[in-house]
Order: structure tokens, then sequence, then C-alpha cells
């Protein structure tokens, strides 16, 4: 049993150490692609928010509602019919990468100076690196309900 726990602590620490520098570069770059497609979303830019999500019949979105939206293209169309603009505030609470070449970040966003939990939306994206730059595979956003 100690002879796992320490090589298990041994693959670990090791792993971390050689895997720091791409998923400290993955981190970044996810991050810095977020800040965009959320500067686009607030700013009421739906041509930009679509550009960086995955143009596929397989991209997919669960709502805070509990709809499915299946396809680059319904999730445009369902987008082009909401109000456009957003004055709320965005923060990356995680990026974890999997790869070199996907991630998945964990974000929070709410109306400046909102505290009640029930009113704060909690969202997971899943992106990958294509060779049109990082897009968004498939999203999910809700507020708690209690």
């Amino acid at each position: 049993m100690v002879l796992v726990a320490a090589t298990l602590a041994l693959f670990v620490t090791t792993t971390a150490r050689t895997a720091s520098p791409p998923q400290a570069a993955v981190t970044q770059e996810v991050t810095a692609v977020f800040t965009d497609w959320i500067a686009a979303f607030k700013r009421g830019d739906l041509d930009g928010m679509m550009s960086y999500l995955w143009k596929s019949d397989d991209f997919i979105v669960l709502t805070r509602t509990g709809e499915i939206v299946r396809g680059w293209t319904a999730f445009r169309t369902r987008m082009a019919g909401q109000p456009r603009g957003s004055t709320a505030e965005f923060k990356v609470l995680t990026v974890i990468p999997i790869a070199p070449a996907s991630a998945m970040l964990m974000y929070t966003a709410a109306e400046p100076g909102e505290k009640d939990p029930l009113k704060i939306t909690r969202g997971t994206m899943v992106w990958t690196r294509t060779n049109d730059g990082w897009r968004c595979l498939a999203f999910q956003f809700a507020r708690p309900t209690q």
C-alpha cells in the first residue's frame, strides 16, 4: 500500500512537472479565446461570437432552461432571435487542459455587483484547437434553483 502511494505520488509529481509548460500554454490560449468570445457576446456581435464555435452539426449546447441545441446552424438561429449584448461580468474559474489541443473551461457570469448565488450563471465549455484556431465544441450554462 505504501509502495503504491509512493509510486502514485512520484507519477503525479513527474507528470505535473513534464506537462506544465504545454498545460500552461493551453490554459493561457483558451482563456484568451474565451475572453474574445465573451467580448463579442457582450457587444452583441453574433457573427463574432459564432466564429469561436465549432461549425458542425455535432456542436451542442445545453441551455439553462434544459433545452439541448444541436448543431452550429441551429444555435445561430436560436441566438439570432435573442436580445443582443450583455453587461454581465464573466469570470474564469478554471481551465483544465485535457490534451495539448483541448481543454475544459469553467466560468461564472453575473450582472455587476450581483451576490445572490441563485442569480449567478455557471458554465462549462469544451474547447479544441483546430486548423482555424481554438473552437468551442460544446457548452452548458445554468443557474442553481435553490
